[in-house]
């Protein structure tokens, strides 16, 4: 599924009736669409049929007989009262995503974190100790955090765009439907959604500005990156990886670097500097340093997208974080 969009209201006897709009999210692509409307908003097969035959229920804006396969972005309109949608589809879809873990305090825990907020995106702050991801079934993170707050308000999201390391904070994505998903992993592949981040690194880095070219292969079971200098690496599976940096402010003999990944590898701000001698300060993985991790995911600006997202283009977003903080270590 995807968001729920309400438009403007009718009247209809007594009941007011909207129209509420679900785009199909890539979970759902090839699934027939009648079997899709009894997931939806839960109701005996006579009465799907009937509201498609009366062009209460529309795909695509157009009369559909419930056969046809749906492709993922396909738009759905749906014709009726609140109080009768209630009844059908919000206890369903609250079933559907079961989150019964997450706790109301969770919610407002991270409606304090968004800095941004519209019908296709959400921006959060993410906090130090939260996943980005779920991955155990109890997990809480902000993946699941986010499609919970969004259920809560009838809405059904796609997911996050970009991850973060668990206790690095600063800005994550998150998609609230499969198209914008799309469009924004595209964004961030191609350079048109630019991350920059902050991070203090141990010791003084004495040029003011650099280009770290390294090889880099993910080691899942320590679930640590490896890092190798020569380029013949890559017959043994390691990816280029490139960073840049350019130091910001020297804090009693650590260095505050602004830092810009060229390609997108796991860990790969942190395995970097730690290669190069100057380890992130808080990194117990790859500086065996103690006290809170100081990286930041500190700026996100955007430019020259295109289609639906183009309106986002110019916009620049800051983390809310004080970098004061990393004067502090």
């Amino acid at each position: 599924m995807g968001k729920i969009i309400w438009k403007t209201h009718i009247w209809h006897k007594i009941e007011i009736i909207k129209m509420k709009k679900i785009y199909v999210d890539e979970k759902f692509n090839g699934i027939r669409f009648n079997k899709f409307l009894q997931k939806t908003i839960n109701v005996p097969s006579s009465f799907i049929y009937k509201m498609l035959r009366k062009k209460n229920i529309l795909l695509n804006e157009k009369k559909a007989d419930g056969s046809e396969k749906l492709n993922t972005g396909d738009s759905i309109s749906i014709y009726m009262s609140d109080e009768t949608y209630d009844k059908l589809s919000v206890k369903d879809e609250k079933n559907f995503y079961k989150y019964e873990n997450i706790k109301q305090s969770d919610i407002e825990t991270l409606k304090q974190h968004i800095i941004y907020e519209d019908d296709n995106l959400i921006i959060i702050d993410k906090w130090r100790g939260i996943k980005s991801q779920d991955d155990k079934k109890n997990d809480i993170s902000i993946d699941s955090l986010t499609k919970k707050y969004l259920l809560l308000k009838n809405e059904t999201g796609s997911g996050i765009v970009n991850r973060l390391d668990t206790n690095t904070i600063g800005l994550i994505v998150f998609a609230k439907n499969y198209i914008s998903k799309r469009d924004l992993s595209s964004g961030f592949i191609n350079k048109n959604i630019e991350k920059t981040y902050m991070a203090l690194v141990f010791g003084r880095v004495e040029r003011e500005n650099g280009d770290i070219v390294l090889y880099a292969k993910k080691n899942e079971k320590e679930n640590k990156t490896i890092i190798r200098e020569d380029e013949k690496f890559e017959r043994e599976g390691y990816k280029k990886i490139e960073t840049q940096y350019k130091v910001a402010d020297y804090i009693n003999n650590n260095t505050l670097v602004q830092v810009k990944i060229l390609t997108g590898k796991s860990h790969q701000i942190r395995a970097s500097f730690s290669h190069i001698g100057h380890p992130v300060i808080g990194d117990k993985k790859y500086g065996n340093t103690n006290g809170e991790l100081k990286l930041m995911s500190y700026k996100i600006r955007i430019s020259d997208l295109k289609g639906k997202l183009e309106y986002l283009n110019g916009k620049e977003f800051i983390s809310k974080y004080d970098i004061k903080e990393f004067y502090e270590a």
